[in-house]
């Protein structure tokens, strides 16, 4: 298949960098340990399938099975912690997976609407604009098995999710796993995407990133049965 090429992007920052994928998604992921590496101080770079991205050196790099998901990191647990934090690219193409609305409702439909918060901003980048939303509560957390399969958690947690509108299509990074660790790797996270929180502003339905806003869909109230009342003229019988 050819391959056109294509402009790369990097995103540059004190701490971190990405440059969006140079090839289309259909091609195959290659295995973790052919990404490049290269470590210097706290900070390390993997690169792959065009991909580039530096972040802290505590975060290892880990295969991905899928040719939309271009990137793993597994953060060390915090104190306390049961379940994983990890870090997640993807890049489903031009036309796949629905976008950035239908992919943010989905992650959303995952915490119970009774207890989680949720915020959604929007910011620009030097790759493109974007909408960051930032959602915790209690979770019924997606977790991949070792059979390549899919478990559900219930737990509570947060997840930083990223939709990026680029020239080749849009391009999703998440940050998730539990409320104090991914506190703690905010920053992080933030420097890696170049998303500067201090220019964000609230997201609104008009923005060019997408049609419209995710929409929480809320159970609907039960009618109230309707009040009969006697007919003109005529009078209840007595009891």
């Amino acid at each position: 298949m050819h391959i056109r090429p294509a402009l790369r992007v990097v995103l540059l920052s004190a701490l971190a960098g990405v440059a969006l994928p140079l090839a289309r998604a259909e091609e195959p992921a290659k295995p973790a340990d052919a990404a490049k590496t290269s470590e210097s101080g706290k900070t390390h770079t993997v690169t792959r399938l065009g991909v580039k991205m530096t972040v802290p050196e505590s975060w290892k790099s880990k295969e991905t099975k899928s040719n939309v998901h271009l990137m793993q990191f597994s953060i060390p647990k915090g104190d306390g912690d049961k379940e994983d934090t990890e870090v997640n690219v993807w890049y489903f193409g031009l036309n796949g997976a629905g976008g950035i609305n239908q992919n943010f409702q989905r992650w959303i439909d995952e915490f119970d609407p009774k207890d989680h918060k949720l915020k959604i901003t929007t910011g620009k980048c030097p790759a493109g604009d974007y909408i960051l939303m930032d959602i915790s509560g209690t979770w019924n957390r997606p977790i991949g098995t070792p059979e390549g399969g899919l478990k559900i958690v219930r737990t509570t947690g947060r997840e930083i999710a990223v939709g990026l509108k680029g020239r080749q299509g849009e391009y999703f990074f998440r940050l998730l796993g539990p409320e104090t660790t991914v506190a703690a790797n905010l920053d992080a996270f933030r420097t890696a995407v170049n998303a500067d929180a201090k220019t964000e502003k609230d997201y609104k339905a008009s923005s060019n990133v997408t049609a419209q806003k995710p929409v929480i869909e809320k159970p609907a109230a039960t009618p109230k049965p309707a009040e009969t009342k006697p007919a003109a003229g005529k009078t209840e019988p007595k009891k």
